[in-house]
């Protein structure tokens, strides 16, 4: 079953200074995490397979246009069994075709229904990425809000939006 976002994503210059703002406005921690994204090549949408650190694989599927500020996401994650990861990814590889391969360590907070991303991407850069659920798509404007009030309280500036996905980026600078 297909779950909504309303997110953005930016370029960070300092993220001790977005660590120490998220904290003072009391979002809490959930952990820091070093993550693997392989994309695959599909027509429509993305679709990846995230291993993190822990064990834990996933495959996820979405649709965002790729627009510099809030954008509507429309996601769907299954999660695999770990002993099932590698085959997996090895037949989709076979059938798709790999799109790109992101390495990175993700820094997490979460405030109500916001989860942000503080991101180091391997090659890329930093990152903030910032992901209100929108239980309704088109009830976009209480998600809206929180985003504008967070991009306000981290800074984030027009100039520091990034429309791309990191698997675009990471097939732009290799």
């Amino acid at each position: 079953m297909s779950k909504y976002n309303l997110e953005i994503k930016a370029r960070s210059k300092n993220l001790d200074r977005a660590r120490d703002a998220l904290r003072s406005m009391g979002a809490r921690p959930g952990g820091r995490f070093s993550q693997t994204d392989v994309y695959f090549q599909v027509g429509e949408g993305r679709l990846k397979m995230r291993r993190d650190g822990q064990g834990t694989v996933q495959i996820i599927y979405y649709r965002r246009p790729d627009v510099l500020g809030p954008g509507l996401s429309q996601y769907e994650k299954i999660p695999i069994p770990r002993r099932l990861g590698q085959e997996l990814q090895a037949i989709l590889a076979r059938a798709l075709g790999i799109r790109a391969v992101v390495n990175k360590i993700r820094e997490v907070y979460t405030m109500a229904n916001v989860k942000i991303n503080l991101d180091e991407v391997e090659g890329c850069g930093t990152f903030i990425e910032i992901e209100a659920l929108a239980a309704d798509p088109r009830e976009e404007s209480a998600p809206a809000e929180l985003v504008k009030e967070l991009r306000e309280s981290l800074d984030i500036r027009p100039e520091d939006l990034v429309a791309e996905s990191y698997g675009d980026l990471a097939r732009r600078v290799s």
